[in-house]
This record gives C-alpha cells, structure tokens and sequence, in this order.
C-alpha cells in the first residue's frame, strides 16, 4: 500500500457497496478509522460525531456529490471533502473546484494507492492550516484543517458475516435448447480478459442466454442490483480487486444469488477460495464455455 502509515478518521460516501466495501478494507489496512455509508442522511449524522475526511461519491441517486458537497462544507467547516468517482482527473478537479470540495481523486484500478492519495489531506502546514496547494496548486486558497482529533467514540462496526456454506458440487446441468424455458436466463459476466469475456459472451449468447459483461469492479453491484441476474461468472485473479473480494461483498447483499468463481487457477485452490468467500461453486476454464450456459439455465430454472 505505497507503505503508508497513518492515523485518521475518514467516512465513505458512495452507493456501490462493492467500492465502498474495497477502499474501507484498504484504507483500514492503512491505519486509518473508516466509516461507509450509501445515504447522506447517514453520513451527517455520521461526520457530525467528528471525522478528518469524507470521500464523496460523484454520480449517486437523488443526490449527488457535488450537491452534496455544499452542506457538508456549511455544516461541518473543519471536514474535507474530497470527491471520489471514476470520472477522468481533470474533470473531477473542474467539479471539485466548482462545488467548493478540498480536492479530488480517481477511482483507480488499482486500489492499493488509495492510501497515499488521501494523506495529503491530512497534511498540515506549519501555521496549522491545511493546504490545498497539495491537490489544486500553490494558487489555490487554503481552508482551516480539523484543529482536534477524533475525539468522539468511534462507532461500531458491523460485524462480518460468516461465509455461508457451500453445498456440495453436483453434476454438471444439462443443456437445454435456446427455445426452451419460460423466459432466457440471465447472467452477468466479470472478466478483465477481453478475449475470453469475448468468447463467454458469444457462447452465452448464441445458447440464448442474456449477458451484462465488465471488467470494471466498480460496476458490478450496479449491474448486478439493475440487471437481476440468475447468476454471476466472476473471474479471481484479476487487476486491483480480486474476485474473492467482490464475491464476499456482493454475498453480503445477496444471501441466495448463485456466484460461480471462474478461473485457470486448480480446482482445488478453486474450491478453497470459494469455501472462504461464500461463493456457490467453481468452475475451472478448462471445463469449456458449454458449462458456463448449463449453470445459466438451471440458475433461472431455480430462481
């Protein structure tokens, strides 16, 4: 994590619980004390117990980052506000710079960078001031820093729920025709490999199976809570966030959604990870793309 090592107070605002989930794992790592939250509402009854930073989701329903910004900045004037969003840079530092934030940072595919890119805003200069010259430039104006620590009692966490069980893997389902069923099972696909998301999609797709495709782990929950999938197909070893760490988050909020991790990894490293992760099953990318339509078909069947 850039070897970064810090003590703060920091409360996540964003509406996918897969980004929230991500940064408030990464940042806790980093030393730091971390609150999330997909409401607002939430959030200042949160920051008004005492919190160094919030990072601000952009683009969230009914209301938005910047619009947000403004009252979290009247109401608490010691609180930085940083917009966190997935936009290019430079448009964040214009909408930063418009709604009065203290700065801005870019959803990375890599989130191990998160903790070296909000410890400037704990920064203090000698005068006791924080300076916003670290985000915006030396002509930007500095705005006063949070002059006591976190003095309120942190709230409680939520305590991790166990990984339910995994039933025992049954045999493969067999194919049906695309023309069979009441309705085309649907699946979304999570896969940083183009080629092979390529491939799965086609072969889903000519078996007369719906498919919602990413690579970005910032989109899943969104697809997953807009598309209603019968099942997911997540791939593990994947750039900046694992599949395992998705499979957890989403199995929080999807007690009975059948996930199956996809990979070239072992069957048995497979089934390990799955065991601690909740997910339903594996499958391995050597058993072929005829398998992944199979498991769509019975997921809908089953739903």
């Amino acid at each position: 994590m850039d070897g970064v090592k810090a003590a703060g107070s920091i409360l996540i605002v964003d509406d996918s619980p897969i980004a929230l989930g991500v940064a408030a794992e990464v940042l806790r790592g980093a030393g730091y004390t971390v609150f999330t939250t997909e409401s607002w509402f939430e959030a200042s009854t949160i920051a008004s117990r005492g919190v160094d930073v919030m990072l601000l989701d952009v683009e969230m329903p009914n209301l938005p980052g910047p619009r947000i910004c403004p009252f979290a900045k009247r109401l608490f004037p010691e609180l930085k506000v940083v917009l966190y969003s997935g936009r290019p840079q430079a448009e964040l530092d214009q909408i930063a710079a418009g709604c009065g934030a203290d700065g801005a940072i870019q959803k990375s595919n890599d989130p191990a960078r998160l903790p070296s890119l909000v410890s400037p805003f704990f920064a203090m200069s000698a005068s006791g001031r924080f300076s916003r010259a670290t985000v915006f430039g030396p002509s930007a104006v500095e705005r006063p820093s949070r002059a006591e620590a976190f003095a309120a009692a942190p709230l409680a966490a939520p305590p991790a729920a166990a990984a339910p069980a995994r039933p025992a893997r049954a045999a493969a389902p067999q194919a049906r025709a695309p023309g069979d069923g009441a309705r085309k099972p649907r699946v979304v696909l999570v896969d940083d490999s183009d080629a092979y998301r390529g491939e799965a999609c086609a072969s889903l797709r000519a078996a007369g199976v719906e498919v919602e495709e990413t690579s970005d782990w910032a989109r899943v929950s969104g697809l997953v809570d807009s598309f209603q999938p019968d099942c997911v197909f997540l791939d593990v070893v994947m750039p900046g966030v694992r599949g395992d760490v998705i499979c957890r988050t989403l199995r929080a909020r999807h007690a009975t959604l059948p996930i199956y991790l996809v990979s070239s990894l072992s069957s048995s490293e497979l089934d390990e990870i799955a065991r601690r992760c909740g997910a339903s099953d594996t499958v391995t990318k050597a058993e072929g793309l005829s398998y992944l339509s199979a498991l769509a078909r019975e997921a809908a069947r089953l739903a």
